[in-house]
């Protein structure tokens, strides 16, 4: 799969001090994703398949180094949803946002946050199987 629009490659170093100041384990997928492609979206891929629904998807947020890193949108979770157990990584057109749970039974999971009304719907159980899930259009 080819991504356009990354930011600056990661080092490990950032996704350790990421995991130090948000006091979070990121999944092993997450990491080996993130150091490959820093943020940016797939081409052609319009959708993800979930356990339950089909999404639609257009990019992710970079760990580091953009004007909308993941930091700044976890603030925003924790502020405007009150979610201070998640670590938002991706987003559709619509501003809806895709977050991995950190705590209880569903740690690991991802889930999705919608902007407008603020339902949460489950996507799937792991970052490995949202990126499984990836469709590419046409």
């Amino acid at each position: 799969m080819r991504y356009e629009d990354t930011e600056q490659t990661l080092s490990e170093r950032d996704l350790d001090a990421f995991e130090h100041a948000t006091k979070v384990h990121l999944p092993e997928a997450f990491k080996r994703h993130y150091l490959d492609y820093n943020g940016g979206y797939p081409v052609d891929v319009e959708r993800i398949v979930g356990r339950d629904h089909i999404f639609p998807f257009h990019g992710f947020f970079p760990l580091k180094y953009g004007e909308l890193t993941i930091e700044m949108v976890k603030k925003d979770l924790v502020e405007d949803f009150g979610l201070s157990d998640a670590i938002p990584f991706a987003y559709d057109q619509g501003g809806n946002i895709f977050y991995i749970t950190t705590t209880g039974n569903a740690n690991g999971a991802v889930l999705q946050i919608t902007a407008d009304t603020r339902e949460k719907f489950f996507v799937c159980n792991s970052f490995e199987q949202f990126l499984s899930g990836l469709q590419v259009c046409c």
